[in-house]
C-alpha cells in the first residue's frame, strides 16, 4: 500500500489542460488546493469541447457492456482477461477502459471488482484483452463459458456538457474551470465556490441549485415537485433523476439574469 493518493495543488493548477494525462495521473484522481477547493482529473469527450462554469456529466454507459463472456480461464493472481465483445463492439479505442473497472457480475468469481490498467481495440464479436493493475490480480479463478463480466469505463472518461432537457443522463462529473479542447485532459470542480451559468428560474442565495431543463450546461433553482402518488407512499418511476432532480450545491450570490453567471458553492459527493 502507498498513501496518499490525492494531489495537493496550488491556485491556478485547476486551470491546467493537456492533450495527455496531467502528470500521468489516473482519471478520477482528486486534487485539493488551498482553501479547500476539490477537483477531479477528467478527460473531455473527443466530440465536443467543455466550457467553464457549466454542468459537466459522465457519458451514458453502454448497456451492452454487461454479461460479457470470458473467452479463456484465468487462474488466481492472473491479470490478463480475454472477453468476447457483443455484436456492437465496445472496444473502439486503445486504452478506452484504462482506469476503469472490470466486475465479475455472475457465476464463478461473481462480486469481485478489479481495476483495469489497459485495454485494446476489438471488432464486434471478437475477443478483447484487458490487463488489470499490478497487485489487483484475480482473487477467485474465473471460468471460460461460465463467468460473466461487466466492464465500465472510468466515470471521468469522455465527460461532456449536460444537454438541455428533463430526462435522465449521465451522473454529475463536475464543473470545468476553463475552456477545454475536445479530447483534452482537465480538472473538474467537485467542491467549492464557483461561477456557474444561470438559466431558467434563477437560484436564490442560500438555496440549492440543480441543472437547468432548457439550457445546456446551465443551472436553475432546485425545487423537486412531489407527485400525489409520492405523498401517498406509492412507488413511482422517476424519469427525471440525475442530474435535473439532484441539487449540485448552494447559491451564494444570485445572478442578475438568465445566461449570466451566479456564484455557487458546488457540493458534489
Amino acid at each position: 500500500m502507498s498513501f496518499p493518493n490525492v494531489v495537493y495543488g496550488d491556485y491556478g493548477d485547476e486551470k491546467v489542460t493537456s492533450l495527455t494525462r496531467i502528470g500521468s495521473l489516473p482519471l478520477g484522481t482528486p486534487m485539493v488546493i488551498p482553501g479547500g477547493g476539490e477537483f477531479v482529473h477528467a478527460k473531455a469527450n473527443t466530440a465536443a469541447a467543455l466550457a467553464p462554469g457549466q454542468a459537466i456529466v459522465q457519458k451514458a454507459v453502454a448497456g451492452t457492456s454487461v454479461n460479457l463472456a470470458v473467452a479463456a480461464d484465468v487462474a488466481i493472481g492472473g491479470r490478463t482477461i480475454l472477453l468476447t465483445m457483443p455484436a456492437t463492439t465496445l472496444c473502439t479505442t486503445a486504452d478506452q477502459y484504462k482506469d476503469g473497472s472490470l466486475i465479475i457480475n455472475d457465476e464463478t468469481g461473481e462480486g469481485h471488482t478489479y481495476k483495469i490498467a489497459s485495454s485494446n481495440t476489438a471488432a464486434a464479436a471478437a475477443n478483447a484483452t484487458f490487463t488489470l493493475e499490478k497487485g489487483d490480480g484475480i482473487k477467485v479463478a474465473i471460468v471460460a463459458g461460465t463467468s460473466q463480466v461487466t466492464i465500465r469505463e472510468n466515470p471521468y472518461y469522455d465527460v461532456l456538457i449536460r444537454a438541455a432537457g428533463t430526462g435522465s443522463v449521465g451522473m454529475p462529473a463536475g464543473i470545468a474551470q476553463v475552456a477545454v479542447t475536445a479530447g483534452y485532459y482537465c480538472w473538474l470542480r467537485r467542491k467549492g465556490t464557483q461561477g456557474l451559468l444561470a438559466a431558467g428560474t434563477l437560484a436564490v442565495a442560500g438555496r440549492q441549485f440543480a441543472c437547468a431543463t432548457v439550457t445546456a450546461g446551465g443551472f436553475q433553482a432546485w425545487s423537486r415537485a412531489i407527485s400525489t402518488a409520492d405523498t401517498a407512499g406509492a412507488s413511482v418511476a422517476d424519469t427525471t433523476l440525475s442530474p435535473v432532480d439532484e441539487p449540485w450545491g448552494y447559491c451564494e450570490v444570485a445572478a442578475a439574469a438568465s445566461t449570466e453567471y451566479m456564484v455557487g458553492n458546488v457540493q458534489l459527493p
